[in-house]
């Protein structure tokens, strides 16, 4: 499959939120 390093995850929602980000940030680590 052809996919960026960078993928959210299923559940994510296409808008990022000020602390959706941060949680982002966690999934990524």
């Amino acid at each position: 499959k052809s996919r960026p390093s960078f993928s959210t995850p299923p559940k994510f929602p296409k808008t990022l939120k000020p602390g959706d980000f941060e949680k982002l940030l966690h999934w990524k680590i």
